[in-house]
């Protein structure tokens, strides 16, 4: 996980990064820092590259008692929560924070200080961004997205007297849709790899079409490579289904009052989401909540007979890129 505070100017060649702060969480049983050996001061804190800088937190609340294999045990100079301790992260109830119970975990935050960054437009047109930061070790820690800086889903038509003719889909410029509340700011989801799941059919899912993505991205910490976690549909308190899917009720005759109250409860909800992982696993900054969910409702989208399509579906986002709005 990375958190990016703010972005200022970028050329073709580079980026400055004025504020930001990086945490990730490594599992001790799979991750490939600790198959590889390639951070071996987790293992010797006294060892002479490990960085003051760099916080170290272990985690052990994955059921494991004290001499099972792959058990994390706290070794001296690093925080470490298990036990009854666990209790925060036994009570977590965004469904994508219960990896903590998975295994036991290294939790690494450190301020960012890129030795080196990389901006370009490519030759599809989409602006890419990577930013490098020292590990100990010789090791390094690389983010990089990838967004459309002109992404505007479109769908061709016709008139009223049957000529053709290209139009926002659903009506409207996506991204000014989402950046309404962004203030100066655009906003570009990384929601590549998302997709839909049918409420009453867990067999039945369809993936968001490229046109319909914005922006994605990926992190290599030293052996370990991430992707960005793409964007979760729906009513996470499962109460309706099928065509009563977010209240939406009869689709021909909406009942938008229940579908944005369930819209404001899900807001709601994702406040809990993002204290659950500032306070559980530790993604804070001085004790405010390093990571947000952002929840788009879609009240603007035209509802359909269809089940399928974006409409009558709240989006929560985990990961986007914001850039100013004359950059666009």
């Amino acid at each position: 996980m990375l958190t990016f505070l703010l972005f200022t100017g970028c050329n073709p060649q580079h980026a400055t990064i004025t504020d930001g702060h990086w945490f990730t969480w490594l599992a001790n049983s799979s991750s490939k820092v600790f198959i590889d050996e390639s951070l071996p001061f987790l293992e010797d804190l006294s060892a002479s590259s490990y960085d003051e800088n760099l916080s170290v937190s272990l985690y052990e609340c994955s059921g494991r008692s004290r001499g099972e294999t792959g058990y994390v045990r706290e070794q001296e100079g690093f925080g470490y929560t298990s036990g009854d301790d666990c209790g925060d992260i036994d009570a977590i109830t965004f469904e994508s924070h219960k990896f903590l119970q998975n295994d036991g975990f290294y939790l690494l935050s450190q301020p960012i200080e890129p030795w080196r960054t990389e901006a370009m437009i490519n030759g599809e047109g989409d602006l890419q961004l990577t930013v490098h930061h020292a590990l100990p070790d010789g090791e390094d820690f690389r983010f990089a997205f990838s967004i459309d800086p002109f992404f505007r889903p479109t769908l061709c038509t016709t008139d009223a007297e049957g000529n053709p003719k290209v139009e926002y889909m659903d009506g409207s410029d996506w991204v000014n849709r989402w950046s309404e509340d962004e203030g100066d700011y655009n906003i570009y989801y990384l929601n590549a790899g998302a997709y839909q799941l049918n409420p009453s059919d867990t067999d039945d899912y369809w993936f968001l079409t490229t046109d319909m993505s914005s922006g994605f991205g990926h992190a290599k910490f030293s052996a370990e490579e991430f992707n960005s976690i793409p964007t979760a549909y729906g009513n996470y308190d499962e109460d309706g289904g099928g065509d009563d899917f977010m209240f939406v009720g009869n689709r021909n005759d909406v009942d938008y009052d229940a579908y944005d109250l369930a819209v404001s409860g899900l807001e709601e909800q994702a406040l809990v989401w993002q204290d659950e992982r500032a306070i559980a696993s530790g993604a804070n900054i001085d004790g405010t909540a390093a990571f947000e969910h952002k929840v788009e409702g879609n009240e603007w989208r035209p509802i359909d007979s269809s089940a399928a399509g974006l409409d009558g579906w709240a989006e929560v986002h985990s990961s986007w890129v914001r850039l100013t709005k004359n950059q666009r």
